[in-house]
């Protein structure tokens, strides 16, 4: 394509004739106009994108909507996820907030009849009755009345309590329900004497959590039956019982009770060395030092 041809080519008439002309014979038009022609079909080929044969799929419009739609769906529906999330929290949290609320008024009205009972109303039976069968109720209000009342008021409390079956209703209590339930009606309980109080600790002594079963071998001596320190360094060594501050201090309770059981077991050749400090310790608590007599043998 001359300078002196380029320049004489000025209508688009001619132009489109020599494109026509290439288009069926590229040898038929000069060699500056074949690599002119080549390019303008080749930029024609690869459309305003750049890209050869147009454009492609990734790039058609809604293709880029289409890709994302999947990520959008999962997102929203973990934003659904976190608000109803956080709506069951919240409403649990109101419904929590309104038990306790509900507990607490219970537990003032129970304690209620308990000072009645001592002003000696006659009433005191009818206001107990519609909380009387709740365990854990009226075993965390009469731990806490406990620490008010000793001596012949107590007394006057728990007999009261007794004729309407409360002492039963926590005996059911021990081996069921709520871990927390469970311990505060085993603590209650040791207040009620009796044999049926202790025939239903030594049951709830003999299975369950650990917590349950200190708390009842606890409740028993309080209740006046006998703990075996013997009995109570098995369920140690079973693994049914872990060494722990309530263990220790249960285990000084027992061997102050009977240090002599405490001794003859310290004299156990094959005695654990950590059993054997507690017991020692134990002896030590209740001012039976003849136990350093009988550690020495053991541990030579």
């Amino acid at each position: 394509m001359a300078n002196a041809d380029f320049a004489s080519i000025t209508n688009a008439d001619h132009l489109d004739q020599l494109y026509q002309q290439w288009q069926a014979d590229p040898a038929s038009v000069g060699g500056d106009w074949q690599h002119f022609f080549a390019g303008f079909a080749l930029a024609l080929e690869r459309g305003p994108s750049g890209d050869a044969g147009g454009p492609t799929d990734d790039h058609k419009p809604g293709r880029i909507d289409q890709q994302r739609l999947p990520i959008w769906s999962v997102a929203l529906a973990l934003c659904a996820a976190a608000v109803l999330w956080m709506s069951a929290l919240i409403v649990l949290r109101v419904f929590s907030d309104r038990a306790a609320r509900r507990r607490a008024e219970d537990r003032r009205a129970v304690e209620r009849c308990f000072v009645g009972i001592l002003q000696g109303r006659s009433d005191v039976v009818r206001d107990l009755s519609p909380y009387r069968g709740r365990a854990r109720l009226m075993a965390e209000s009469l731990l806490d009345f406990l620490t008010l009342v000793r001596g012949v008021d107590l007394e006057i409390v728990l007999a009261a309590l007794e004729s309407v079956g409360v002492d039963k209703v926590l005996a059911a209590r021990l081996n069921r329900g709520s871990l927390a339930g469970r311990l505060a009606s085993v603590e209650a309980l040791g207040a009620f004497p009796g044999e049926a109080t202790r025939a239903a600790l030594v049951q709830a002594a003999a299975r369950g959590p650990a917590t349950v079963r200190l708390a009842a071998l606890r409740s028993l001596l309080q209740a006046g039956g006998e703990v075996d320190i013997a009995r109570l360094l098995q369920h140690l060594a079973r693994g049914e019982l872990r060494h722990s501050g309530p263990l220790t201090d249960l285990a000084h309770l027992v061997i102050a009770a009977d240090p002599t059981a405490a001794m003859n077991v310290l004299a156990q050749p094959d005695l654990a060395p950590a059993t054997r400090i507690l017991i020692v310790e134990g002896l030590g608590a209740a001012g039976a030092y003849a136990a350093r007599t009988s550690a020495r043998p053991a541990s030579a």
